[in-house]
């Protein structure tokens, strides 16, 4: 604004300069020529009468004589020259201030071109810092939020390490902590092929695992009053009797077995039906208890048959 203010105001004074030196060259070109013709009118137009020229010292007609009309001339040339040259000078610099004036406008509309991206830039820098700024937040609440869970989630283990030692007794010796509740006696065929006893007991978990007793690894025989059987002990399976299989804890299920009878095994328990003393022994009974599908190593251990359920009395089957 300054520089386009000072470069109007040059050419107001270099239109007003060139003016007054215009006028005084024309008015220095009239002197001239008024020169010019003074000089040479008496060469021009001589006096036809010689008596009719004036004596030169008279002072009654107006001439130039001598080297006043060139000294007159030049200097009315040299006032024109210098005045020609100090319009030449103002007018070059008046186009030198108006390029120069060109190019800071040119400048200033570059510097505000870079200053308006320069504006945009930092808006675009603060939308991001805004946007971080907020990502940042949510990132700190997130951890805030898992920080949270992880102390609770630890404080809950600590409230279950309890479990975790019990968990880790039972996996020691997974059978103690599976009973016998109760023995059913069944069924006693000793008259008729095949010949066999049948007998149910109640087993219930009361460990943390999920307990599994397969039947085919069930090994042992029936004791009658102190002789052992022959053949081994079998487990009954079909619709009405299923296997233990993955036994939740604190659920119990039957499990029936067969002890197959000699023919002369059965003679022999048929005379002892009057003996309300008679009686079988399971203490020689092998049922493995396995537990499957856990992270604890676990070992299978044998159902342990303890005192109060390894007899069954004779007398509580039920002959056919």
């Amino acid at each position: 604004m300054d520089s386009t203010e000072a470069a109007n105001r040059a050419n107001i004074k270099t239109a007003r300069l060139t003016g007054w030196l215009l006028a005084l060259t024309v008015g220095l070109f009239v002197l001239t020529i008024i020169s010019v013709c003074l000089m040479a009118w008496p060469l021009l137009y001589p006096p036809s009468v010689p008596s009719q020229v004036p004596p030169t010292n008279s002072g009654g007609t107006f001439m130039l004589k001598g080297w006043t009309p060139v000294i007159a001339l030049g200097s009315c040339l040299v006032l024109s020259a210098i005045s020609l040259l100090i319009v030449n000078f103002r007018t070059r610099n008046n186009k030198q201030l108006i390029k120069e004036n060109g190019n800071l406008n040119s400048e200033l509309t570059s510097e505000k071109e870079k200053a308006a991206n320069a504006i945009a830039s930092v808006d675009g820098l603060k939308q991001e810092a805004h946007s971080a700024s907020q990502r940042a937040k949510e990132e700190s609440n997130s951890k805030d939020s898992i920080c949270v869970l992880f102390k609770e989630c630890e404080r809950e283990l600590n409230d279950l390490k309890w479990l975790k030692t019990m968990v880790d007794e039972q996996a020691e010796d997974i059978a103690e902590h599976v009973v016998i509740k109760s023995i059913h006696p069944g069924s006693l065929v000793i008259e008729k092929s095949p010949r066999c006893v049948t007998l149910a007991l109640v087993i219930r978990n009361e460990s943390l695992f999920d307990i599994t007793i397969h039947a085919k690894d069930i090994t042992g025989r029936f004791f009658f009053n102190t002789r052992p059987l022959k053949d081994p002990v079998e487990a009954l399976i079909d619709t009405g009797r299923l296997p233990i299989e993955n036994l939740r804890p604190m659920q119990q299920q039957s499990l029936t077995l067969l002890q197959p009878l000699l023919k002369t095994e059965a003679e022999t328990i048929d005379e002892a039906t009057a003996d309300s003393n008679a009686r079988f022994w399971l203490g020689n009974l092998s049922i493995p208890i396995s537990v499957e599908n856990v992270p604890q190593q676990v070992e299978t251990k044998n159902l342990r048959i303890r005192v109060e359920v390894e007899y069954a009395l004779l007398s509580e089957f039920h002959r056919e």
